[in-house]
């Protein structure tokens, strides 16, 4: 709880919407997937969702954001973010999983309670780690 008080709440306003922009992607595509290759298992379709929207959060954030940089090289900058982000992937889809499979949600609402926490992820390690001042 303490870490959450300590949120600088400007940044956690910005990546909100950095984040919404992804996540748009990242449901648009899965949304595709799902209509247009109804054979595809819902975890497949969420993970190729996800990756294409990590792009997206990486450059919109680069562009919006995180301007000044990392204190990192760019390509490992890049790696870094994908390291993140292939944590907040297994967090997501552990999450996706069990809400669609245990809890028994509708797979849309299933996935926009896993990217919540893949946000909480991306944003705390992106912004305390990768981009830290």
């Amino acid at each position: 709880m303490l870490l959450l008080k300590n949120l600088p709440h400007r940044a956690l306003f910005q990546y909100f919407w950095v984040g919404l922009s992804a996540a748009l992607v990242d449901l648009t595509l899965f949304q595709l997937l799902q209509i247009y290759v109804p054979t595809f298992h819902y975890l497949g379709a969420a993970t190729i969702s996800f990756l294409f929207a990590t792009a997206v959060n990486y450059w919109v954030g680069i562009l919006f954001m995180f301007q000044g940089g990392s204190n990192f090289r760019q390509h490992q900058e890049i790696s870094l973010i994908y390291l993140v982000s292939f944590i907040g992937l297994i967090f997501h889809n552990i999450s996706f999983y069990l809400s669609v499979e245990v809890l028994m949600l509708p797979v849309i609402l299933a996935k926009i309670s896993a990217m919540g926490f893949a946000f909480i992820w991306n944003f705390t390690a992106r912004y305390f780690w990768i981009f830290k001042k």
